[in-house]
């Protein structure tokens, strides 16, 4: 059973908006876990924070009401303080509710989520942090929003507000791990205050904000141990996110070369997220754009062209096993042109060996010419050699006896390909 500690060795939690909705929820699930709750709401009624302290009592939890402004956040930190000496655990909530509006919406309208929102997650983030830090622990959750990842009409300024704290949390996590301080941004859908106008009845009534507490009470606790997460849940269930990228064209950094009309031409593949990776830093991020001038291609690097030259280079280390072999079988050597890259194969005196460009030694037998997507298909077995020919899909040059002896090679193709599946 996930427990915070007992009595005065208990967990200090500081939760946000508590006063209804998925900060109440939260915050009785964490009192029913043993943790000393700090339920912060800066409503003018002050019997919603009184309510959730009482209940929280009756229950046997220890609970502390808190009524300041978010802006305000060493006051909130400081009812913590002074009541239980510590604070282990901040959950993020305070919103305003009025959120609703559009990218034309009064400044005083914007302002007021600007505040409760993020300045509001940054000011009591900025109190609790040095205790945190001092004490070499820490759990954050800062609550954002689907309307940010995704975009949702007439919430401008609320999406925006909540990209910035996927933002502050990413960042921020770099800076407590050291401390053993975990920051997490969560996503949570469920039936509120917010909700309520926009939704069915019968779907407000099934996504309760109880169906999010058993999550939350985990990434509070000191065994979960994942850091700098995106994750949406609601109804029970929950999802981790993350930032994925196209695997990106390289163009040539020639000026001649890197027009706007090639970048329109390559666009799709620009776009193309059949291949994708998965940037974790800002290292990461730009290592491609480092790869692609300080090595500058001669000409257009796609995701495909990438994939090609992968398997040349696998294939290098195959033919030194496999070489011998099927130099007995082809004996020559192939020239394989994959668009304007070119790889050279040489399959003679009983060995293997594979050279990326022409070689001035080798005088080719056989030139293979083949477009990137077509060598990918008969690399995986999806485009046979038979096929290839009679479609024009591989078109050759030289000694076309030596094409009849190919099959052998494609084999070899396709084993690598199953061995890495």
């Amino acid at each position: 059973m996930l427990l915070f500690g007992s009595g005065d060795s208990a967990q200090v939690a500081i939760v946000t908006g508590a006063g209804r909705g998925l900060g109440r929820a939260w915050v009785q699930a964490l009192a029913a876990r043993g943790v000393r709750v700090v339920v912060n709401d800066n409503d003018t009624d002050h019997s919603l924070v009184d309510d959730v302290v009482q209940n929280i009592r009756k229950r046997g939890g220890v609970a502390v009401g808190d009524y300041n402004s978010t802006t305000n956040g060493v006051e909130i930190v400081k009812t913590a303080i002074d009541h239980f000496k510590r604070v282990d655990i901040l959950i993020n909530i305070m919103i305003k509710d009025r959120v609703l509006i559009a990218a034309t919406a009064a400044a005083a309208c914007r302002d007021d989520v600007y505040r409760s929102s993020l300045l509001g997650t940054f000011s009591v983030t900025q109190a609790v942090w040095p205790i945190m830090r001092d004490q070499k622990y820490g759990r954050i959750l800062n609550c954002v929003s689907g309307a940010g990842f995704y975009g949702n009409f007439g919430q401008v300024n609320y999406a925006a507000m909540k990209m910035g704290l996927v933002g502050f949390t990413v960042a921020l996590n770099r800076e407590g791990l050291k401390y053993n301080i975990a920051v997490n941004a969560v996503s949570p859908v469920a039936g509120t205050r917010l909700t309520q106008p926009v939704w069915p009845d019968d779907v407000y009534a099934k996504l309760t904000p109880e169906l999010t507490s058993p999550i939350i009470v985990y990434l509070c606790h000191s065994s979960c141990k994942d850091n700098g997460q995106l994750l949406e849940l609601g109804g029970g269930w929950v999802g981790a996110l993350r930032l994925q990228r196209t695997h990106g064209v390289g163009f040539p950094t020639d000026p001649t070369q890197f027009t706007p009309e090639l970048v329109a031409e390559q666009w799709r593949d620009v776009m193309d997220f059949s291949r994708v990776t998965h940037p974790t830093s800002t290292q990461d991020s730009f290592e491609p754009m480092m790869r692609n001038v300080t090595a500058p291609p001669t000409s257009l690097t796609t995701s495909r062209s990438s994939e090609c030259a992968e398997v040349f280079d696998r294939l290098r280390t195959t033919l030194q096993e496999k070489g011998p072999a099927l130099s007995k079988q082809i004996s020559g050597v192939l020239e394989w042109h994959i668009n304007k890259e070119v790889w050279t194969i040489s399959l003679l005196h009983g060995k293997g060996t594979l050279l990326e460009g022409r070689h001035p030694r080798l005088a080719p037998d056989l030139q293979i010419h083949m477009d990137e997507q077509d060598f990918l298909d008969l690399a995986a077995g999806r485009l046979r050699m038979q096929q290839a020919l009679i479609r024009k899909k591989l078109r050759l040059q030289g000694n076309l006896k030596m094409a009849m002896k190919l099959q052998p090679f494609a084999d070899l193709l396709l084993q690598q390909h199953q061995a890495r599946l």
